[in-house]
């Protein structure tokens, strides 16, 4: 069952990533095919780029999460055994689940806020670049639940043949 939720997940990540990162560097070559060759500057595709990137920030940080690529401090972990290692890892998951809800929930709000404000140049509603938020988190959300999900799974198990 998990498999073919990771799997969407997955699927939603890496096309938002190429889609996002498609358009920041079209648009960043056009923009110096038209400043240097035709002299003629586009005043979007520096804001398009600069919405983009916001985009790829916040789902990149959602694969680093579900490969483990954030950065941490694990001097004291690595010296706990690993009965101890594990269940502090759930607690931090439990922690980690807590703050991408209040984010979630908080940045609808703000997605809901702006949607009537809209970008000096390209004029699409700023309610969609700062929509990165909640998406970006609740896939985070996901892989995070997921994760501790086969933690506590695999310590149940290992506790089982005891």
């Amino acid at each position: 069952m998990f498999k073919k939720i990771i799997k969407i997940m997955d699927w939603i990540s890496y096309a938002l990533l190429i889609v996002f990162s498609s358009a920041m560097v079209i648009s960043t070559f056009l923009q110096v095919i038209f400043r240097y060759l035709l002299n003629h500057p586009l005043f979007w595709s520096e804001e398009l780029s600069r919405y983009c990137f916001v985009w790829i920030v916040f789902v990149g940080a959602a694969i680093a999460m579900k490969q483990g690529a954030h950065i941490g401090v694990d001097y004291l972990v690595k010296k706990l055994p690993s009965r101890f290692k594990n269940y502090l890892r759930i607690a931090i998951n439990i922690l980690i689940i807590s703050f991408l809800v209040i984010i979630i929930i908080q940045s609808i709000l703000v997605v809901i806020v702006n949607m009537s404000q809209h970008s000096p140049a390209i004029r699409i509603p700023m309610g969609l670049i700062y929509l990165a938020i909640p998406v970006g988190f609740s896939l985070m959300l996901g892989y995070t639940i997921i994760m501790n999900y086969k933690l506590l799974k695999s310590i149940l198990s290992y506790q089982g043949k005891k």
